[in-house]
């Protein structure tokens, strides 16, 4: 999952994407 990685190094975009996408994990 490149896209949730992408997510986790970015904690500005990973902690709004993460809370509009709680499935994505």
């Amino acid at each position: 999952m490149p896209a949730f990685a992408h997510a986790r190094a970015s904690p500005r975009g990973g902690v709004a994407r993460n809370k509009t996408r709680p499935a994505t994990k």
